[in-house]
């Protein structure tokens, strides 16, 4: 099945191959950036303000991004999203002002909600209903094995390039920076007609979703319950994900050099159990599937706490292959419930919870100053929210959730 959705689907597989490259040059480029910054002498709370910055920019400009969707379509998006990115990540290496950092951060999160926003409305238009687990699946493994490249090479480039450890650092960012750009090359074979209505301007094309999505109540309903529950799992993760890579070099007392290891590692076990949840699950309710791998990553949480490399590896590990499983699926059942013509906005709205909850978990990250054992709790803490409110919520909305 996921052999013939990829060879025989021109569009889906432009997108793939585009993800893919692009996020080997996303993986170098964030398992660099914030050892990258504090080569500069940025303190960890100001690093953490500006990881919160990032997800600031997503969540600010992620309606933007699912209004121009509605404009433009999802091609046209996508290539402004490479451009735009491409564009922050070579002017955040060659600036060291503070103001300008965080405009090119911006800029960034920008082009990344531009590909957050469009990437499920994207891939559920060129699937059918059958298809679009594994499209979905396909397209998170993708995204998640190109990471693993990235930073394996983010952890290995530095010293290869220069032995001076800042330039290295800057001329891995740069490399990343290129690897962006060359995606543009696979999107825009992308086919794709995006056809205006007569009669239909652009303001309807604006107006009209919202004020479905408002005159139906269900939507309403359904866009509630997955928000809420991404805006409390998005405040824990913004707390620890952005920085893991300090917590095992800090913390644990891992090199740089073997933090690609386990970054890469990670990478490619989600990688291979975001490809097998579809036939694992195949006979199981979506809903139920979510709630018990969202459930089984909790305890991992917790073991982060112990000063123990082996077992804060294997706890990072496992934690991260079953949160990360649930993705695919949790995005794909959000679209079923959603009409074709709101999804834009839906996917937009869903990414201004999660995003704007990244940054508030960076900005608690600062405020606790880097204290990776209350940055761990709180961890915990909006994990095992998310998950109990989607939950309850869910039930208590069982008929318009399909349960």
């Amino acid at each position: 099945m996921l052999r013939k959705v990829f060879l025989n689907n021109k569009n889906a597989r432009c997108y793939i191959v585009a993800s893919f490259i692009i996020s080997i040059g996303t993986g170098i480029f964030f398992l660099a950036l914030n050892l990258y910054l504090i080569n500069f002498g940025i303190k960890k709370e100001i690093i953490g303000l500006l990881n919160g910055i990032y997800f600031l920019g997503i969540t600010i400009l992620s309606l933007f991004s699912g209004l121009i969707s509605n404009i433009a379509g999802h091609k046209k998006s996508f290539i402004v999203g490479v451009m735009l990115q491409f564009v922050g990540e070579l002017g955040l290496i060659l600036t060291k002002n503070i103001f300008a950092l965080i405009s090119f951060l911006f800029l960034i999160g920008f082009g990344s909600s531009l590909f957050l926003v469009n990437e499920a409305p994207f891939l559920s238009r060129n699937s059918t209903s059958y298809e679009q687990t594994h499209l979905f699946g396909l397209s998170f493994g993708s995204i998640v094995l190109g990471n693993f490249v990235g930073e394996i090479l983010g952890s290995t480039l530095p010293k290869i390039l220069n032995e001076n450890h800042m330039f290295g650092l800057r001329n891995a960012l740069i490399i990343a920076s290129i690897l962006t750009l060359s995606g543009f090359l696979f999107i825009n074979r992308i086919d794709e007609e995006w056809i205006v209505e007569e009669g239909e301007s652009i303001i309807s094309k604006i107006r009209d979703p919202l004020i479905k999505i408002f005159r139906d109540g269900k939507g309403v309903k359904i866009i509630s319950i997955f928000v809420i529950s991404e805006f409390l799992m998005g405040i824990g993760a913004g707390t620890m994900i952005p920085f893991f890579n300090l917590y095992f070099i800090e913390y644990q007392g891992i090199s740089y050099e073997k933090l690609g290891i386990v970054f890469g590692a990670q990478s490619i076990l989600i990688a291979i159990a975001s490809l097998m949840v579809p036939f694992i699950t195949k006979n199981s309710k979506k809903f139920y599937t979510i709630i018990v791998l969202q459930s089984l990553s909790l305890p991992f949480i917790l073991l982060l706490l112990f000063k123990n490399r082996i077992l804060a590896i294997v706890s990072y590990l496992l934690r991260g292959i079953f949160i990360n499983a649930s993705i695919p699926i949790y995005s794909s059942y959000y679209m079923e419930l959603m009409d074709d013509e709101i999804k834009a906005i839906a996917s937009s709205v869903k990414e201004i919870s999660w995003n704007f909850a990244w940054f508030l978990g960076a900005s608690i990250f600062a405020v606790l100053k880097g204290n990776y054992k209350y940055s761990i709790l709180s961890f915990f803490l909006f994990y095992a929210l998310g998950t109990l409110s989607f939950y309850f919520l869910s039930k208590k909305n069982a008929k318009i959730m399909i349960l």
